[in-house]
């Protein structure tokens, strides 16, 4: 049942945009209808709290994201799934929600879709690699090489470190 399945695992979509007024605290608390999750502690946690009465049409992308993240929060699930959290974003609200769902990790099987290969070698503790569907590849972030992305995406490209963290820089596409 329905119900149930809210308790176990918790769906954040790619991009909805909320048709009706609510406030931010109405609206994550539409989350918790199978567990009564604590509202005002999840809204806290992604630093909306101060803005909960606020409405949600009012946010912006990022801001908005972090709200369904909250929403997520507040099921209290054991397992989050999330399909592109960083879509859309700036990339102050994309690592904002990329180092939340990261200290979430610590509390719950957090499994996110990302397009966005440095923020997924950042970020991930594994990494599965898709083509048309298919797993083309699947391990540890400190173990993707060159010719996977190749491989995988038909894209060069090299794997260097800056300040600790591994990047992908892909050879430029000739024009």
């Amino acid at each position: 049942p329905p119900r149930e399945r809210a308790k176990l695992i918790t769906y954040v979509p790619q991009s909805s945009y909320p048709e009706f007024a609510f406030t931010i605290e109405e609206f994550v608390e539409l989350g918790t209808y199978a567990t009564r999750g604590d509202v005002g502690e999840a809204l806290k946690k992604v630093g909306l709290w101060e803005r909960r009465r606020e409405y949600i049409t009012n946010l912006s992308g990022g801001e908005y994201q972090l709200a369904l993240i909250a929403r997520a929060i507040a099921q209290g699930s054991d397992v989050i799934l999330l399909d592109e959290p960083t879509s859309h974003l700036d990339i102050n609200h994309a690592l904002q929600a990329m180092g939340l769902l990261r200290e979430l990790s610590g509390e719950k099987i957090t499994i996110a879709v990302l397009h966005d290969l440095n923020l997924a070698l950042r970020y991930a503790d594994r990494l599965i690699l898709l083509h048309r569907g298919e797993k083309r590849w699947e391990g540890k972030p400190e173990k993707l090489e060159p010719g996977v992305l190749e491989e995988v995406y038909g894209v060069k490209a090299k794997i260097a470190e800056v300040d600790g963290h591994r990047v992908i820089l892909p050879e430029l596409a000739k024009v």
